[in-house]
This record gives C-alpha cells, sequence and structure tokens, in this order.
C-alpha cells in the first residue's frame, strides 16, 4: 500500500499534468465572458456543481453577480448573461436540457469539459478543454481528476479575476457571509 506522501505526490503529478496542457486562449476568452456578462449563471450535477458552487461563492465575495442554477432564489436568465456549466462528458441529459434552454433564451454558454465535441459544446460559445479523461483506469482518474482541475481553474480565475477588477483580498474578506450557522 501507498504512503500519503506518495498518493498526494501522484495526485498533484496528474494535476499539474493536465492544467499544463488548459490553453490560455480558452482561459482569458472565458474570463472575457464573464466580465462582459450582466449576470453570471452556473450549472452542473453533482461533483461538478460543488465546485461551481465554491466557485460562485468566491465571485460573490467580489460581489459580482452569480447564480446557481437549481436554488430556490435563481431569476430568469436572458440575453446578456453566461451559463458556465461543467460536465466531463458533455452529456448529461438534465444538464444538457438546461442548457439547451438557456441557449435558446440567448445566453451565452461557457463551457467546462472533458470532451472536446458533444451536444453541449455545440452550444457552447466557449469552452475550456479539460484533457482528463484519458489517464489509466483506476479511481482517482474516474471524474475526480475532472473535478480537481476545474476547482484548481476556478481558483485562479479567482486570482485573475482580483487582478482585473482591483479587488484586494480584504474587500473579498468583508464581503464574506456574516450570517453563519453551525
Amino acid at each position: 500500500m501507498a504512503s500519503f506522501s506518495e498518493s498526494y505526490k501522484k495526485t498533484l503529478s496528474r494535476l499539474q499534468s493536465v492544467l499544463a496542457e488548459i490553453n490560455e486562449n480558452e482561459i482569458n476568452e472565458m474570463l472575457f465572458q464573464m466580465l462582459s456578462a450582466k449576470r453570471i449563471f452556473f450549472l452542473g450535477l453533482g461533483r461538478s456543481s460543488l465546485v461551481l458552487k465554491c466557485f460562485a461563492m468566491r465571485l460573490s465575495h467580489m460581489k459580482l453577480p452569480v447564480w446557481v442554477v437549481g436554488e430556490t432564489t435563481v431569476p430568469s436568465a436572458n440575453k446578456g448573461d453566461v451559463l458556465v456549466v461543467s460536465s466531463a462528458s458533455g452529456e448529461t441529459e438534465s444538464t444538457l436540457s438546461v442548457t439547451r434552454r438557456a441557449h435558446k433564451e440567448g445566453v451565452k454558454v461557457l463551457l467546462f469539459s472533458a470532451t472536446r465535441e458533444s451536444s453541449i459544446s455545440q452550444l457552447a460559445s466557449t469552452m475550456v478543454y479539460i484533457p482528463a479523461k484519458d489517464f489509466t483506469n483506476n479511481l482517482y482518474d474516474h471524474g475526480t481528476l475532472f473535478e480537481d482541475t476545474v476547482f484548481m481553474l476556478c481558483e485562479s480565475f479567482v486570482l485573475l479575476l482580483m487582478e482585473k477588477i482591483h479587488i484586494t483580498y480584504e474587500t473579498m474578506l468583508s464581503n464574506h457571509a456574516n450570517l453563519e450557522y453551525w
């Protein structure tokens, strides 16, 4: 059995190798589309949803207008808005259905995916391709590498956005939730 040290080094190595292959132009285009939007909506299922909720929370600390699809207070999306979708396959039926509806409403679709050609990618105006699908057959490679990569990309987006819109860490901290319970 591998030690913890060997295990996390292997995990970081895989994550680094995938991140190194991300196209910087795709990143810049997605950032531009997000900053140009009236509002930013997020859509994913399972762990992809959790990752995008983390990202939406961080953007809310920047006072950006963000919404997570499926939450009870989400307003209608319209032309001028963007929908950020995370789907490794690009074929998840319920995600595809919501994405089709958004596209029909004139909402720009921004996609994180491990599949270049898919039903959702055909609807996307911008896609960040994440080459996290064709690794060896083990538990880490079945989705987790994709979600870990999207999480790291989103955290990197936060740093880039902070710089682009001149938001300090102190400002973000002052916008952090203060009505928490436990």
